[in-house]
């Protein structure tokens, strides 16, 4: 993978900065799992037992220094894994920041697997686990005997919302599968059943998928839950079931939903103990505090770890602080969690088997840099940052990493790497494996904050580069790879943003589905979407490579798109079936064009709904099926263009 070095650069002199003083202080405090917090002194000879008594040493130091020192103080924590007990890392900006002469890193020794690891979780050693009965392949290990009294609970959520607040287990480095029906796929992936009837809060399932509801008695555990693409295969959502018939194949909902399912809605039913049926499966009796087990190999039972805390790590006000080649684990939500930081970077870190995010970071110049995450619930990483009304830039960044295997709880709106503000890089970073988007934030996906570094909303002169995205949307349609909307009035506000460089491969639905028009995008402006540079991309192997839904201002430029069924959809939406939103877009439009700053963008509105001004040109298309599928006279007509575009069948 090529990194962009300028970018990397840049990190890497707001790192070491504060090395290259005249008379720089250099000091060292040591964690190790054979240390000692209470006789400990934080030397390497006399290391500290845990992070938080390291990072009280710190504190400490800081309170010491006199105002023209200059230098790194460095906190060296020694491979193993460092359970955080009742309460994650707790680090507070008066406290915890360093300054900009005075930078403070946290920094794993090892190599490889042999890092240090912080877990959220409760350790359960093998001498916990017994067969549940003489025998049985199922092992059973009592959780209240390890102290754990609060498990958690499932949780529905909603629409992008994933929550997640229940106990799991995480076995020698992988999440387990709670147990289920339909077990999952020898590869992996879900299987499904179907909804054969919708009925009120509830839904009769097709009987001749061998649903073993009867013969299982479901109607007698004691929390069943479902999972399903009720009404739409673009938005999961989970239930809690109320009561089971099998003798009508019923199952009805315990809540009153806003869902409500149609024929051929996929669904699995999960947290059953009469399920539990297959190797890596596993349940959790919240009731009695007991864990239900299926190993691969009962002989090898260390590395079981149930999820805890909520978090890792949670930092808050936090500056010129790095956390550098530590792991990050065992979380029921988010594993780092850093709010209104300035000059924070997790670099070289990895986040897995997480319940919730990777990472959430809002501020500016903060960031993520070459780290590793997979097997979380939620999304990947989340870095947003920057002031949308003075388009102040935030400068952060998320460069270099490797996301897969991410949204596994909550299937959609769980990007790889989630964006907003104004001013960020996202580059050279690796996406794959995921069910949904790789790339999803500005517009309305952009949530609002308020607060210094934290009046974040939509997405304005942020860069998208070098990135390689593959084998994502699988599981959904009407989605796109790289995925962004203008609904809530926002589409024609989102102004500046360049997409270039980047490669899409295998971006295509391979879940049959039932609930809607069968497409994904390797690139998706959505409703209206404006204002954005989409040049240099490669586009392999996909259904649609690129939806211009509507947009204004537009150009898509130099792309290759190789193989595709359709190079490039374009539609004028906003004269038709979007056409009563039109008012809304002008108004916030006009209040957006009001403010100083963004006198630059030069936004026009003139022909309000007609996608006008986009600029379609010099793209090839090597043995797509339909290269763009709005005619000449169309775009024409649009005030748009389509010029100099290639066919070819080289590829």
């Amino acid at each position: 993978m090529a990194v962009n070095t300028r970018f990397i650069s840049v990190v890497s002199v707001v790192l070491v900065a504060a090395i290259c003083s005249a008379s720089p202080i250099d000091i060292s405090v040591f964690v190790s799992t054979t240390g000692n917090d209470k006789s400990g002194t934080g030397t390497s000879s006399n290391p500290f037992a845990t992070v938080g008594a390291a990072q009280q040493k710190v504190r400490n130091l800081l309170k010491s220094l006199k105002p023209d020192d200059q230098g790194i103080i460095t906190v060296y924590i020694q491979h193993g894994t460092y359970t955080m007990g009742d309460a994650p890392l707790q680090f507070e900006g008066p406290h915890d920041s360093g300054t900009a002469n005075v930078q403070i890193k946290y920094m794993g020794v090892g190599l490889g697997d042999n890092v240090p690891i912080l877990s959220a979780g409760v350790h359960v050693p093998p001498s916990a686990f017994k067969p549940c009965t003489a025998g049985s392949s199922v092992m059973c290990a009592s959780l209240a005997k390890l102290g754990m009294t609060d498990l958690g609970d499932l949780t529905s959520g909603g629409l992008k919302d994933c929550q997640n607040n229940k106990a799991e287990l995480f076995f020698q480095n992988n999440p387990m599968t709670l147990a289920r029906w339909p077990n999952k796929l020898s590869n992996g992936s879900n299987a499904w059943a179907h909804v054969a009837k919708p009925i009120a809060g509830g839904f009769v399932y097709d009987s001749s998928e061998g649903c073993p509801a009867a013969e299982h008695k479901w109607d007698q555990e004691k929390d069943l839950w479902v999972h399903g693409y009720w009404e739409q295969d673009w938005s999961d959502e989970y239930e809690k079931i109320a009561s089971v018939n099998a003798a009508t194949n019923t199952l009805m909902f315990n809540r009153n939903t806003s869902v409500s399912s149609k024929v051929g809605g996929r669904w699995y039913a999960l947290n059953l103990l009469s399920e539990l049926d297959q190797k890596e499966e596993y349940y959790i009796d919240r009731e009695l505090g007991m864990l239900y087990f299926i190993p691969n190999d009962a002989s090898n039972l260390e590395g079981a770890y149930i999820s805890n805390l909520q978090h890792v790590l949670v930092a808050t006000n936090l500056q010129y602080v790095t956390f550098e080649n530590i792991v990050f684990s065992h979380s029921r939500g988010t594993g780092a969690v850093a709010i209104a930081t300035q000059d924070v970077v997790f670099n070289n870190c990895t986040f897995s088997n997480l319940g919730g995010n990777g990472t959430n970071v809002v501020g500016m110049n903060s960031g993520v840099v070459l780290s590793h995450v997979y097997g979380v619930g939620c999304m990947g990483i989340s870095v947003i940052g920057g002031i949308h009304e003075t388009l102040l830039p935030g400068n952060n960044f998320v460069l270099g990493c490797n996301v897969h295997h991410y949204a596994r709880w909550k299937r959609t709106y769980q990007p790889g790497v989630f964006w907003a503000g104004v001013g960020n890089t996202y580059s050279s970073n690796t996406i794959s494996w995921g069910p949904h988007n790789a790339f999803l934030g500005g517009g309305n996906e952009a949530d609002c904050y308020n607060g210094k570094f934290m009046q974040i909303c939509g997405g304005n002169d942020n860069v998208f580069e070098h990135n390689t995205i593959s084998d994502v949307a699988y599981e959904c349609d009407d989605t796109g790879a790289f995925y962004t909307c203008g609904q809530d009035s926002t589409a024609w506000i989102n102004r500046g943003n360049v997409l270039r460089n980047n490669t899409f491969i295998r971006i295509r639905m391979t879940e049959k589905t039932e609930l809607g028009f069968p497409s994904v995008q390797a690139i998706y402006l959505d409703d209206q979407m404006s204002g954005w540079t989409v040049e240099g991309n490669t586009i392999i192997d996909s259904q649609v490579g690129m939806l211009l839904g509507g947009g204004r201002d537009n150009i898509v430029r130099g792309n290759s798109f190789q193989n595709c069924d359709t190079g490039i959809h374009f539609d004028n939406r906003g004269m038709g079936w979007q056409k009563s939103s039109i008012e809304a877009l002008v108004n916030v439009t006009e209040e957006a064009s009001s403010f100083p700053a963004w006198k630059k963008y030069d936004i026009q509105l003139e022909h309000p709904g007609v996608p006008v001004n986009n600029t379609i040109e010099g793209n090839d298309f090597c043995k797509c099926k339909v290269e763009i599928d709005a005619s000449m006279a169309e775009i024409k007509s649009w005030n748009s263009s389509a010029i100099n575009n290639h066919n070819s069948t080289a590829c």
